[in-house]
C-alpha cells in the first residue's frame, strides 16, 4: 500500500501542476486526475481511507512513516511543502472518492493561503464545493508511527474489527520466528510458523526493520543448505512465498540481495523439491530483469548453474537437468538475444565480454536469434569510444544539475535541463528526453515556458521517428488513435524475427503478448487425436495472440511461422501504465481486433475447435481454493457461482479483485468442491485442477479449469440426463 501511496503523491503533484499549466478541459489535466483516481481506487480495493499526515517535516501514511530516502524525494518534500502553506496537518482520502472532488480539491488547493483566510479557511471552502471524501486536519485514526512497529501475522490492532485469534495461537508463531533468528532448527519443521514467515518478513521491510528481516532470510538460507531434505524442503517453499510476495510488491533489490543463497541452494540440491522450479522460474525472472538493465556479470552468476546442470558439469537427477535445459531456452528470447548481441558487437571489452558470456551460457543456435555482423578491431574501438564519451557527459551534466539544485540556482539547472531534453529528442532518446523533463518540473515547477516548450519538442520528435510504412500497414488501428496515443502505441512496440518452421509459442503457454505480423506467414495448429490440423493461416496484417493479452488465459493454440517472419509486439505489462497515463489506447485497440474477428468469421475464417468433452450447462454453488506451487491453500477459500461442466473440466464465476486474480494466475493451481445431483441421488466432488483462463465479466470472472483428473463418464451421462430432465441443483459442499 505504501508504494501505491506514494504514486498517488507523485501523480498528485503532476495533476497540481497541469491545472495551474493547461485549461481546465485540457486532455492533460483529464489523464492526470485519471491517473491519481486510478491510484487511489487500487488502494481503496484494500483500505477505507489513506491517511498522508506531515510530522516533524517528515510524511506518514496511515500511520506508518516513510524511510529517510523516500522523504527526500523531491515530489514528497512538494506535497509536504504544499500541506504546510495551507496549514495542513493531514489529508484523509476516503473510499468513494470521485474526479469531480478530486478536481474541485486540487482548484482548493492552487488558491493563495490568504484567499482562503478571506474565504473563511479550507474546511469552510471545501464544504461549499461539496468536498465530501477529503477531509483536511481531522484527528488522526490509527497509532502515531512510534508506536507502530512491524506485527507479526495476526496481531490485531485497535481498528480492525476481526475478532482476535487465539492468544495461544500468536505466542507459538512469535516463538517459533525468535527460534529461527536465534539459529535454532526446530521450527523449521513448524509448518504453522514457516507459512507466517512471508507475512512477517514483508511486514518488517515495511516498518523499516530491513536488519531482522534480513536475519530471518539467511537463517532460511541455511535451512536450505540442511542435510536433513524435509528441513530444505520447508525452507524452500518458505522461500518460494517470500520471493512471490517480493516480486509481486516489486521489491527486486532485495531478491536480488538475497538471490545468491538460491543459487547456491540450485547447485547443490539433489531433489527436485515441490518449490524447486518455483524458485528455479523467479532467479530467471531476476536474470532478465539484471540483463534488460545491462548487469550482465551478475545475470551470469545465477544462470551459469542452469548451464552446468544441462550441461552434465553438475550431475543431477533426470528431472533437474531437462527442467534446466527448459529453463535456458526460456531464457533465451529473442529480445534478451538482440540486447546482448549488440553489446558483444559495440563492446568487445567489459560489458562485451560479460555479454559474450551470458550468450555462451544461453546457447546458440535458437532460430529467434540475430545475425551477428562482422565489426571490425576500428569499428569497435570508435564505438567503445562514442559510447564513454557520451555516459561521461550525461553524468557530468547530471552532476552539474544537483550542483545547481544544492545552491539553490534553480534558472542554471532549469537552463542545462532544458538544453539536454532537446539534444536527447534529436537523438531519439527519449526515455532520457521525458526522464529529464520529469526532473524539470521537480526541481523547477514554475519553469511553465520550459515545462509547456519541452514536452511540445518531445511529442514533434516523437512524430517524426515514427516509421511511416508501419502506420500505413497497420492504418486501419491508428486512425481510430489520437497524435498522443499514436505515439504511446508505436513506442511500446517492440520487435522481433523468427526463421521458418519456429515455434512461437505451443497450446498450454502462458505467452501473455500481442504479436502484429508486419511480414510473413504463421501456421495456428491444433491437435485432433493424434494428429496435428492447420486451424488457420495468419499473414501480414494479422494479429496474433489476443486472448492471452486482454485477459487471463493459457494459449489454447500452437503458432509456427511457415516463413521468416517480421513482427511487432507489445508485453502485457503495458496495459498497466497505460491505466495510469493512456488509459484510451487500450480499450480502442480492443475493439480494432473485435472488428478484425468479426469481419473473419463472417467470411468464414472462424476456429473450429471440437471439444474433447462436451460441456453441460448447470447451476449452483461452488467452493474454491487457490493453492500455491507445493499444493498448500493459498489465501481463504471463496464461493462462486457454476456455469458449466464436461468430464475434463469447467467453469464458474467468482467475484474477485482483478489485482488478485492475476497474482493467483502465475501459479494457476485450485481445488474445487460441489454437489451434483445426478439420477435422483446427490454426489460431492473434491477436485483439484488448473486454471486455465480468467475472463472478466463486469464485477465477476469467468474461471476456466482443467480438472487433473477426468470425472467419471457414467457420472457425466446421468447428469446430462438429469439436466435435460429439468431436475437437480447444485449446493455448496460444506465441510464438517
Amino acid at each position: 500500500m505504501l508504494e501505491r501511496a506514494i504514486d498517488a503523491i507523485v501523480n498528485l503533484n503532476a495533476a497540481f501542476t497541469n491545472i495551474r499549466l493547461y485549461p481546465p478541459t485540457s486532455a492533460i489535466i483529464t489523464k492526470s486526475i485519471d491517473s491519481v483516481c486510478s491510484i487511489l481506487q487500487g488502494i481503496f480495493e484494500q483500505e477505507e481511507t489513506v491517511d498522508f499526515a506531515e510530522s516533524e517535516g517528515s510524511l506518514t501514511i496511515s500511520g506508518r512513516k516513510l524511510n529517510e530516502k523516500d522523504n527526500k524525494r523531491p515530489q514528497v518534500i512538494s506535497f509536504i511543502q504544499l500541506m504546510l502553506r495551507h496549514g495542513i496537518r493531514n489529508i484523509v482520502f476516503k473510499k468513494g472518492l470521485g474526479k469531480g472532488e478530486t478536481i474541485n480539491f486540487l482548484g482548493v488547493l492552487n488558491f493563495k493561503p490568504e484567499d482562503l483566510r478571506k474565504e473563511g479557511g479550507i474546511q469552510k471552502v471545501m464544504s461549499e464545493k461539496e468536498i465530501k471524501n477529503i477531509v483536511v486536519n481531522q484527528g488522526q485514526e490509527v497509532a502515531p508511527a512510534g508506536e507502530q512497529g512491524a506485527k507479526y501475522p495476526g496481531d490485531v490492532t485497535k481498528t480492525e474489527t476481526n475478532k482476535a485469534p487465539d492468544r495461544e495461537h500468536l505466542q507459538h508463531i512469535k516463538e517459533g520466528i525468535e527460534s529461527i533468528i536465534k539459529g535454532e532448527e526446530r521450527a523449521f519443521r513448524d509448518r504453522l510458523v514457516m507459512q507466517a514467515l512471508p507475512r512477517t518478513v514483508s511486514d518488517l521491510m515495511a516498518h523499516g526493520k530491513e536488519k531482522t528481516a534480513d536475519v530471518i532470510l539467511q537463517r532460511l538460507g541455511n535451512g536450505l543448505l540442511n542435510e536433513n531434505v524435509a528441513v530444505r524442503g520447508e525452507a524452500s517453499l518458505t522461500f518460494a512465498r517470500i520471493g512471490a510476495k517480493l516480486i509481486s510488491e516489486r521489491r527486486m533489490a532485495e531478491m536480488i540481495k538475497h538471490s545468491l543463497k538460491l543459487v547456491k541452494w540450485i547447485r547443490l540440491e539433489t531433489v527436485m523439491l515441490p518449490a524447486y522450479k518455483h524458485i528455479s522460474n523467479q532467479l530467471l525472472l531476476i536474470s532478465r530483469y539484471l540483463i534488460m538493465n545491462r548487469r550482465f556479470a551478475e545475470a551470469a552468476v545465477i544462470l551459469k548453474p542452469f548451464r552446468m546442470i544441462s550441461t552434465g558439469e553438475l550431475n543431477k537427477e533426470e528431472s533437474i537437468k531437462t527442467f534446466s535445459e527448459a529453463a535456458l531456452r526460456e531464457m533465451a528470447k529473442e529480445d534478451i538475444l538482440a540486447l546482448l548481441s549488440n553489446v558483444f558487437q559495440t563492446d568487445r571489452n567489459g560489458p562485451g565480454d560479460q555479454a559474450r558470456e551470458l550468450l555462451v551460457i544461453l546457447g546458440s543456435g535458437s532460430s529467434g536469434e540475430p545475425e551477428r555482423k562482422a565489426v571490425s578491431p576500428a569499428e569497435v574501438e570508435m564505438a567503445e569510444s562514442k559510447q564513454g564519451q557520451a555516459e561521461d557527459e550525461f553524468a557530468g551534466r547530471m552532476s552539474l544539475i544537483d550542483d545547481y539544485v544544492k545552491n539553490k540556482d534553480t534558472d542554471g539547472a532549469s537552463k542545462l535541463l532544458f538544453e539536454m531534453i532537446v539534444r536527447y529528442s534529436a537523438e531519439k532518446d527519449f526515455e532520457k528526453a521525458e526522464g529529464l523533463r520529469d526532473k524539470l518540473m521537480d526541481v523547477n515547477p514554475m519553469a511553465l515556458s520550459e515545462i509547456i516548450k519541452s514536452g511540445e519538442i518531445i511529442e514533434e520528435a516523437k512524430t517524426k521517428a515514427i516509421d511511416q510504412a508501419h502506420l500505413t500497414l497497420w492504418a486501419r488501428l491508428y486512425n481510430n488513435l489520437t497524435k498522443e496515443e499514436t505515439s504511446t502505441l508505436f513506442f511500446a512496440m517492440k520487435s522481433i524475427r523468427f526463421d521458418a518452421g519456429y515455434t512461437i509459442f505451443k497450446k498450454g503457454d502462458h505467452d501473455s503478448r500481442l504479436y502484429f505480423i508486419n511480414k510473413g506467414r504463421i501456421k495456428l495448429v491444433l491437435k485432433q487425436g493424434d494428429q496435428e490440423v492447420i486451424a488457420k493461416e495468419l499473414k501480414q496484417g494479422d494479429m496474433l495472440g489476443e486472448d492471452a493479452f486482454f485477459s487471463l488465459s493459457l494459449s489454447t493454440i500452437t503458432a509456427i511461422t511457415l516463413s521468416p517472419v517480421e513482427l511487432s509486439y507489445l508485453e502485457k505489462d503495458v496495459l498497466a501504465k497505460w491505466e495510469l497515463k493512456s488509459y484510451g489506447i487500450e480499450p480502442k485497440l480492443h475493439d480494432y481486433y473485435l472488428r478484425i474477428k468479426r469481419v473473419e468469421n463472417s467470411n468464414g475464417a472462424k476456429i473450429s475447435e471440437k471439444r474433447v468433452h462436451g460441456r453441460i450447462s448447470v447451476t449452483g454453488k461452488i467452493r474454491v481454493q487457490f493453492m500455491d506451487a507445493a499444493g498448500y491453500p493459498a489465501g481463504e477459500p471463496v464461493t462462486g457461482a457454476i456455469s458449466d461442466i464436461s468430464q475434463g473440466g469447467m467453469s464458474f464465476y467468482i467475484n474477485i479483485k482483478k489485482e488478485k486474480i492475476t497474482k493467483l494466475f502465475i501459479e494457476p493451481r485450485l481445488n474445487v468442491k460441489f454437489s451434483l445431483v445426478v439420477n435422483g441421488a446427490q454426489h460431492g466432488f473434491d477436485q483439484n485442477g488448473t486454471m486455465v483462463a480468467a475472463i472478466p465479466h463486469y464485477y465477476d470472472y469467468s474461471i476456466h479449469v482443467k480438472f487433473d483428473e477426468r470425472l467419471d463418464k457414467q457420472v457425466i451421462d446421468g447428469l446430462r440426463k438429469t439436466n435435460d430432465s429439468g431436475e437437480g441443483d447444485l449446493d455448496l459442499l460444506i465441510e464438517s
